[in-house]
């Protein structure tokens, strides 16, 4: 009798030993999901921006010391103090209230600490300090760059990018640069190429160029132009974004370009859907301006809700995906903001999103086919996805750690989960961390293809953490 129960002792505490590792596990988890980059004059911060409640939030201390700013904590009443020359910003802890220099700001949402650190809502890093703030919702990167958007030991004074449009096959991409002279000129484009070189043409004025070649492809990139010289560097962050789409076709009738409207060309390099327009189907809300607008102005209404929080903007550009796409029928949408001309926008305009019909998307029989990874694959830290199915398609993957105790008790992990959106053909291809989840582990990969809201397809893959 002793020595069984003796053994049910023993098995007890091999269980909640492996109990205890795995919901290590899941807090480790927790902290090692994607986080949110933060990157300062093109420099990245060591601390990350959080999502709370569908908010992005930013460190604050990290990112104003950065900026020159002093940052000063009173315990007593949980409020934070920064001050940069004659501006100073006061606001306290779970409050929406705010003070410049005394002038009441309210926050979208309330200041939170987070793991210690105090979490601010993006945009009122550039309505405090006057710093240019563009959120990149697709890298899950937020760039802050101060006024003169230079940094380093090195000024570089002017970055000029053209053409000002998406570019295509056998398109040359040139960039020119100005700045101290005899050095080595480079320019990257964040997450698709890195040292592209560029040469002097004169003392302090650098060219460099780039072709597009077939396949290819990159979105709303960041393009950075760098001079370095005698172990001193400098950067600077290009107005516009590069997109490169190598496989499409010239602009649609769905996109106005409005060149040739004075009523809308004022203001407006390009607005999509276009005013007016019927289209099939339409992922997002984009956009364009002549002009950069003033930190904290830009707001984009749909369908009389603000959806600005939700959006992806820069000094140029705001654009805003809904979760499942707009529904079909007719739509509002309303831009407002003030142009560094101090011109004001207000303009609304109309568009309609094509029905379903007999044809559509339920009665097509998609399929998600993953060409990587393979079924029961060996995978590392990372979790590559490869597929095909429906064009334009939204695709959604759960990804889940199972692990089982003396081979009676299965156990699963927390889900991580990645979104992406299917090219016109079909073509998928995106990444997850699994680093957190340890060798050996079973991972079951669910997955849901979705077009205009509804599902036409998924998929149920298992692989094994190497």
């Amino acid at each position: 009798m002793l020595k069984r129960n003796s053994s049910f002792v023993k098995s007890l505490a091999v269980v909640l030993a492996v109990l205890g590792v795995f919901l290590t596990l899941s807090i480790s988890s927790r902290a090692a999901s994607p986080s949110i980059k933060v990157l300062v004059d093109n420099k990245q911060l060591s601390q990350s921006g959080v999502m709370l409640n569908g908010a992005t939030l930013v460190p604050m201390r990290a990112i104003f010391e950065a900026l020159g700013a002093e940052v000063k904590w009173e315990g007593a009443t949980r409020t934070v103090t920064a001050t940069k020359g004659s501006t100073e910003i006061r606001l306290s802890l779970g409050k929406t209230d705010a003070y410049i220099n005394g002038a009441l700001k309210v926050l979208s949402t309330p200041a939170a600490s987070v793991d210690g650190t105090t979490m601010v809502p993006l945009r009122f890093i550039g309505e405090a300090l006057g710093a240019e703030v563009k959120w990149e919702g697709a890298s899950k990167t937020v760039y802050v760059n101060s006024k003169n958007g230079s940094s380093g030991d090195l000024a570089i004074e002017e970055l000029i990018v053209s053409p000002r449009r998406v570019l295509r096959t056998g398109d040359t991409l040139t960039v020119q640069m100005r700045g101290e002279a005899g050095c080595k000129a480079t320019f990257d484009i964040v997450g698709f190429k890195t040292d592209i070189p560029m040469h002097e043409d004169r003392d302090g004025a650098y060219s460099g160029s780039l072709t597009v070649l077939k396949n290819m492809k990159v979105s709303d990139a960041v393009l950075v132009g760098r001079l370095a010289k005698d172990g001193k560097d400098g950067s600077k962050e290009a107005a516009q974004t590069i997109t490169i789409n190598s496989k499409s076709s010239a602009p649609s009738s769905s996109t106005a370009t409005v060149a040739n409207d004075p009523k809308l060309n004022k203001f407006f390099t390009a607005i999509n859907p276009a005013p007016n327009a019927s289209v099939r189907r339409a992922n997002s809300v984009k956009v364009e301006f002549v002009n950069k607008i003033s930190e904290g102005s830009i707001r984009l209404f749909l369908d009389e809700n603000e959806v600005t929080d939700s959006c992806d903007y820069d000094a140029k550009t705001i654009s805003y995906v809904p979760e499942k796409g707009l529904a079909a029928g007719k739509h509002s949408a309303k831009v407002l903001g003030i142009d560094n001309e101090g011109q004001k926008i207000d303009y609304s305009w109309t568009f309609t999103c094509g029905k379903k019909t007999s044809s559509s998307a339920t009665s097509q029989n998609y399929t998600i086919k993953l060409s990587v990874p393979e079924a029961n694959e060996k995978v590392g830290t990372t979790l590559h996805l490869i597929g095909t199915t429906a064009p334009n398609a939204t695709v959604k993957f759960e990804i889940i750690g199972k692990t089982s105790v003396l081979s009676l008790i299965t156990i699963k992990g927390k889900a991580l989960n990645v979104e992406t959106v299917a090219d016109a053909q079909g073509a998928f291809d995106t990444k997850v961390s699994i680093a957190s989840m340890p060798s050996g582990m079973n991972i079951t990969i669910n997955g849901e293809a979705y077009l205009d809201g509804e599902k036409v397809a998924d998929i149920s893959r298992t692989v094994t953490r190497e």
